[in-house]
């Protein structure tokens, strides 16, 4: 049976780029990353117990309440992702959000994802979320789930960064669509890719949904980047969203800034994905349509594909110049 990795990697994990991170050795290494969520058994998990520690107990006991996967979930679709970086996991069973965030600051952690709304003061969760985010911390939240104009707090009106939930359509097309249940509204920054495979408990695998799917997978794009390209502040983030989100057409207004995907490992540059259909003149470029000319084919005598080497190229911001005399092809970026 495959393993969530291999089924992330057949889709999902490559769309955002962390296939490449990963081929490159950035996996997260000298990132810490505070979890604020559901207790677990860590010993009924696949998770790698050397890279996560347990704060308050809280990797002793599994959690029986409303969300009985919630908290391994969250871990699992985090070390996927990021599986070299530090992981403190904190319960909110046992800590309330004052008390975890005072850890953060303790341990200087870079990163804080957290997937539960909570109900706690208010005033005293943006104080001291405002204070992590002065020293220069990054605070990942869940949008929630209500399909409407309804961020969770801490997400709305607090300096946490509301991450909403994705998917793309895999039958060739690529197309981006807000999940429906995913909440929408102005404090909502960024989407991240949700129902990535996880494992639950001993060898259970199923798919994590939700917003709260989504927060975890950001928080390790987020990881990768850090270790590639260095510290990243709140203050940050809207260029580096700007910069490499890609945004949904006609439901932006939805979507925040759009799906964040990470840049090109060894350029920095916005990374694009086309795909191409052996005789379709039709390509599709980060999910829009685009006409071709000459429509990609399989050469009959050498059974080779062939493609349009000159809008490939351009469309990767190449250059592209034809040199008729001698019959070459010279491809400059």
């Amino acid at each position: 049976m495959a393993t969530p990795y291999e089924l992330n990697m057949r889709h999902h994990l490559p769309y955002l780029g962390v296939d490449r991170y990963h081929a490159t050795g950035y996996r997260g290494e000298g990132v810490t990353i505070v979890v604020y969520d559901s207790p677990i058994d860590i010993s009924d998990t696949r998770l790698d117990h050397d890279r996560i520690v347990d704060v308050n107990g809280s990797t002793q006991q599994r959690h029986t309440g409303s969300w009985p996967h919630h908290g391994v979930n969250t871990l699992s679709v985090l070390q996927q992702i990021a599986p070299r970086a530090e992981i403190h996991h904190v319960s909110i069973m046992h800590d309330n959000w004052t008390g975890m965030m005072q850890y953060v600051r303790d341990i200087d952690a870079d990163i804080v994802t957290a997937s539960l709304g909570s109900d706690d003061d208010r005033n005293t969760i943006r104080s001291t979320s405002q204070k992590a985010v002065d020293e220069g911390r990054l605070l990942i939240s869940s949008a929630g789930n209500s399909g409407s104009e309804g961020i969770t707090w801490p997400a709305r009106k607090a300096p946490w960064t509301a991450v909403g939930a994705c998917q793309a359509r895999w039958d060739g097309d690529r197309a981006l669509y807000r999940l429906p249940y995913s909440s929408t509204g102005e404090e909502l920054e960024v989407m991240m890719l949700s129902h990535l495979y996880a494992y639950a408990h001993g060898d259970r695998v199923m798919t994590y949904g939700g917003t709260s799917g989504a927060a975890p997978g950001m928080a390790g794009c987020l990881a990768l980047y850090m270790q590639r390209w260095g510290k990243v502040t709140n203050d940050d983030l809207p260029s580096i969203f700007d910069d490499h989100c890609l945004p949904f057409g006609e439901s932006m207004e939805h979507t925040g800034r759009g799906l964040f995907r990470l840049p090109n490992v060894e350029t920095g540059g916005s990374m694009k994905e086309i795909v191409l259909t052996i005789g379709e003149t039709t390509a599709i470029i980060d999910g829009e349509t685009v006409e071709l000319e000459q429509a990609p084919r399989i050469d009959p005598e050498s059974d080779r594909t062939v493609v349009p080497l000159r809008f490939v190229s351009e469309h990767l911001g190449a250059d592209v110049e034809w040199k008729p005399a001698n019959r070459r092809i010279i491809i400059r970026r």
